[in-house]
C-alpha cells in the first residue's frame, strides 16, 4: 500500500501574511493531558500515514447566533451543547452562509522568539485557524496549530478577526490524540458558531469551508461535498526521545479546497452548522503520485465531549492511563529466549503500573 502524505495546515514551507509556515509536527506528550481515543466506526477501513503540517481556517456562526454554552452542574464553566440553526430550517445560499459565518472566523498566529548565536532575537510564526465557540471568548482550533504554545509557556498565541480585532489568547487545554484545543480570549459579545450533527451527514451532501490558505489569501470560501465518512488515518511523528508516535483519527473526507493555512477551522453544512474541524489533506503517495481534492475533517460529534472537558477541566477526564512506555522486544533479546511482545521502557512515578510492581 502506498504511503500517503497529508498536510494538517500550518508549517509547510510556505510563507504568507501570517508568518513562516514551519508548523510543528505533533510529537506526543506535553503539559496538556491527552483525552479519549478517537471513535472508530466500521471495519476494514484503509489506514494511511498522515504527516501533519498546519493551516489556517475560519469558522462560522449560524444565523441567529445561538449561544453554545451553559452552566455545567451549576458551575461557571461552559458546556458544549448542540443547538439548531435558527434559519427556519432552510438551507442557505453560499452567499448567505459566508456572510453569516465570517464574523466568527479567526486566524491564529503562534509566535516564538529565540536568540541566535550573535545574541540577536528573532521571531518565527506558525499559523492556523479556529472558530468562536461561545459569546465570552472560547475558541476552537487543532492541537497541532498551538502545540508549540502547549509545550512552551513563553510562546505567544494571537487570535485575529476579519474586522481587524486582535487578542492575545490563553491556552485552556489541548487534546493531542484527537487534535483539538481550546483557547480563551478576553472578549464578550462574540458571535458563536452553531454546532451541527455530523452523525447525520451523508456522502454527496454539500459542505463549505472558510479559511486563509497559505496564510495570506485570508478568509477564502471554498465548497465541495462529503466524499466519504469514517476514514481512519494515522498521524506519525517523533517524540522527545526520537521514538515514532502514531495516532489514528476518525475523519470525514471532503473535496473542499484545503491547503496549508486551513487547519483548525470549521466545515459547514448548507444550513450554516459546523459539522467538522478541518485538519488535513492528502498530497502525494509514497510512489510519487500527486492528488487533489482529498481533504479531511474531524467530525464535530467526535469532539463535543472533549471540548466540554477542555473548557471545564483543561484536560479530558476519564481517560485510561497505565503509566508505562513500551517498545517491541528486540530480535537480539528473542535470540536469548525472551518471548516476543512488549518490553517496558519506562514506568511513571505514582502510576498504577508502579503500584502494581512493574519495572
Amino acid at each position: 500500500m502506498d504511503d500517503f502524505n497529508f498536510y494538517n495546515s500550518e508549517n509547510d514551507g510556505y510563507r504568507g501574511g501570517f508568518g513562516d509556515y514551519s508548523d510543528p509536527i505533533p510529537t506526543g506528550g506535553g503539559p496538556v493531558q491527552p483525552g479519549q481515543p478517537p471513535r472508530k466506526k466500521g471495519g476494514g477501513k484503509r489506514i494511511a500515514a498522515l504527516i501533519l503540517a498546519c493551516a489556517i481556517v475560519g469558522g462560522g456562526a449560524g444565523v441567529g447566533g445561538a449561544a453554545l454554552y451553559g452552566h455545567f452542574n451549576g458551575s461557571d464553566h461552559p458546556q458544549v451543547q448542540t443547538v439548531v440553526n435558527s434559519n427556519s430550517g432552510k438551507a442557505m445560499t453560499p452567499e448567505q452562509l459566508y456572510a453569516a459565518n465570517l464574523g466568527s472566523c479567526v486566524g491564529i498566529t503562534v509566535s516564538t522568539t529565540t536568540v541566535n548565536i550573535f545574541g540577536q532575537a528573532t521571531t518565527s510564526a506558525a499559523s492556523g485557524s479556529g472558530f468562536v465557540l461561545t459569546q465570552d471568548g472560547y475558541i476552537v482550533t487543532n492541537y497541532h496549530v498551538i502545540e508549540e504554545a502547549a509545550n512552551d509557556s513563553s510562546v505567544s498565541v494571537e487570535v485575529a478577526f476579519e474586522n481587524g480585532d486582535k487578542y492575545t489568547a490563553k491556552l485552556v487545554g489541548g487534546e493531542k490524540d484527537n487534535d483539538v484545543a481550546v483557547l480563551k480570549i478576553d472578549a464578550t459579545g462574540l458571535t458563536p458558531v452553531t454546532l451541527g450533527d455530523s452523525d447525520k451527514l451523508v456522502v454527496g451532501q454539500s459542505v463549505y469551508a472558510i479559511g486563509n490558505p497559505l496564510g495570506e489569501l485570508t478568509y477564502s470560501f471554498t465548497d465541495g461535498i462529503v466524499s466519504a465518512l469514517d476514514r481512519l488515518i494515522t498521524t506519525s511523528s517523533s517524540d522527545a526521545n526520537g521514538q515514532t508516535v502514531s495516532t489514528t483519527l476518525n475523519v470525514l473526507q471532503t473535496n473542499c479546497a484545503i491547503n496549508p493555512g486551513n487547519s483548525g477551522g470549521p466545515l459547514f453544512d448548507s444550513y450554516g452548522n459546523v459539522v467538522g474541524i478541518v485538519s488535513a489533506k492528502y498530497t502525494q503517495s509514497g510512489s510519487g503520485v500527486s492528488a487533489e481534492g482529498l481533504g479531511f475533517a474531524l467530525p464535530i460529534n467526535d469532539v463535543k465531549d472533549i471540548l466540554s472537558d477542555l473548557m471545564e477541566h483543561g484536560y479530558v477526564t476519564g481517560k485510561p492511563y497505565m503509566g508505562v512506555q513500551v517498545t517491541n522486544v528486540s530480535d537480539e533479546a528473542q535470540r536469548y529466549g525472551v518471548v516476543a511482545g512488549a518490553a517496558v521502557q519506562y514506568v511513571a512515578g505514582g502510576s498504577c503500573a508502579e503500584k502494581a510492581g512493574l519495572k
